[in-house]
């Protein structure tokens, strides 16, 4: 069993949390948290507490950490964790920029360590479904994929969200890498071919639609909107060439508001661990999410230059 501590414990943390008592390969041995009411729940198990991340990176007894704090500080603790010896789970996106993941990879392989990002759509398993069932690529025609939620629903006390400077600009930067690994997975490398991006007064962007292309050609179009009215819309939709359309419901199954996260962050921790006993895994997913996130930040830049002149 890999003993892994959890850094931080906002609103992502109970999917963690939730996924430990089943796991066969991975025990949650310590938590650190500043606010001591949502550390207070573990002081009478034997799950060591902390209020200060460094502490936690010095317990012997930890062999690997989730790191689920802002996006900001994921490069800094991140790195931290690394040179401490320890494997490390990060939340996406890995960092906000390409420097400091290039930085991270680097130091994940001079240290023998695992460097690993929790993109948890690719164990969604209605998408599983999908991707057993599309067939060849060749007979696609477009992938169109909806990632839309109204932000303060899902961001609860979680103000950070709500920073552009912490949360890295806003949908594009926090939603996107899962948007972005998870057409990866199911069609392979990308690159951005067009980006579109609206923010509002406080300058976050909260919609953004953007095109990527993959090695043989084939467009998948992203939508993603942080002020969706409706709930949560998330989905994959397969354009056939014979017209037909084949979908998978991120959602399909759910019996409450982000219930679909608890089997996919179980699966995010048994695999972490798997990567640990493998020996493998220096952030190669995390960094290409980032190198598309930047990218769609630059496209959009130059788009509202040429609209200024």
């Amino acid at each position: 069993m890999i003993k892994i501590g959890v850094i931080g414990l906002g609103v992502i943390a109970k999917y963690y949390i939730s996924a430990f008592p089943e796991s066969r390969t991975a025990k949650l041995t310590a938590v650190c948290d500043l606010q001591t009411e949502k550390t207070d729940p573990f002081s009478k198990t034997d799950v060591r507490v902390y209020q200060e991340y460094r502490s936690l990176l010095n317990d012997p007894n930890v062999e690997a950490v989730v790191i689920n704090l802002p996006n900001d500080l994921h490069f800094d603790v991140c790195r931290e964790a690394l040179l401490k010896g320890k494997h490390v789970c990060c939340e996406k996106p890995l960092t906000l920029n390409m420097e400091e993941a290039i930085i991270l990879q680097n130091t994940s392989k001079q240290a023998g360590k695992t460097l690993f990002t929790a993109f948890h759509r690719r164990y969604n398993q209605p998408l599983i479904d999908l991707k057993s069932q599309v067939g060849p690529l060749s007979e696609v025609a477009q992938v169109d994929l909806y990632y839309n939620e109204k932000i303060e629903d899902h961001a609860g006390n979680d103000t950070w969200y709500l920073d552009p400077t912490k949360c890295g600009g806003g949908c594009v930067a926090d939603n996107g890498p899962n948007a972005f690994d998870t057409l990866a997975w199911l069609i392979g490398p990308l690159s951005v071919t067009r980006a579109s991006i609206v923010r509002d007064d406080r300058n976050i962007d909260i919609e953004a639609e953007v095109e990527l292309r993959n090695d043989q050609g084939l467009t998948a179009t992203t939508y993603l909107d942080w002020a969706y009215p409706h709930g949560e819309d998330k989905r994959v939709v397969y354009t056939m060439k014979d017209g037909r359309q084949l979908t998978g419901d991120m959602l399909q199954g759910s019996v409450s508001f982000k219930s679909s996260l608890f089997h996919e962050y179980a699966r995010v921790i048994d695999d972490f661990a798997v990567h640990i006993q493998e020996n493998r895994g220096q952030g190669e997913e995390g960094q290409a999410a980032v190198a598309l996130v930047n990218h769609c930040y630059q496209i959009d830049e130059q788009e509202v230059t040429h609209a200024v002149v």
